[in-house]
């Protein structure tokens, strides 16, 4: 039985598992192994090698301590360079930041939910259970949605907080 042949870039693509387009576009590369079609199963064997290699990179230069030293090297100051740009445009904050937000995100939070029970006493005396309620269940509510404002909603560590504004729920202008 004679040898298997393929002598379209369809036929290659599917014995090296890739598409028809890769084929074309890898067989335009200078440095594609393969001659013209028909390509034969050893031809197709080359071919996956030679598109391992490239993908992974040559094994010889990955043997080398120093060429492995200088790749790592060479991609850590990528990444780096790469961080501070996204920090400069604001795509990423520190963790100590982000855990101040958030720890001044909480305390302003617990401090509305402690002012809670004595603003809201004095609304639902009087009232009946569903009617106290929908009270409680508005000013909690309102105390749990400083959970979801965004960290401009809120003044920089270094800044005092106003408590009378926190404990009310308004700012300086008194808008809520």
């Amino acid at each position: 039985m004679a040898p298997k042949q393929f002598s379209t870039y369809e036929e290659l693509g599917a014995a090296a598992g890739v598409s028809k387009a890769t084929v074309h576009r890898d067989i335009k590369r200078p440095d594609f192994p393969l001659g013209d079609s028909p390509w034969s199963e050893e031809d197709v064997e080359v071919y996956i090698g030679w598109r391992e290699t490239r993908r992974h990179g040559n094994v010889a230069d990955e043997a080398d301590p120093l060429r492995r030293e200088m790749i790592r090297k060479t991609r850590g100051a990528a990444d780096l360079a790469e961080l501070k740009v996204a920090r400069e445009i604001g795509d990423v904050v520190s963790a100590n930041d982000m855990n101040s937000m958030l720890a001044r995100i909480r305390s302003v939070v617990v401090l509305r939910i402690l002012q809670v029970p004595a603003s809201v006493a004095p609304l639902v005396i009087g009232k009946d259970e569903r009617e106290a309620t929908a009270i409680i269940d508005a000013a909690l509510r309102d105390a749990f949605s400083d959970l979801t404002a965004t960290a401009k909603d809120y003044p920089a560590e270094d800044a005092p907080i106003n408590m009378g504004e926190v404990l009310s729920g308004t700012d300086a202008a008194g808008e809520n």
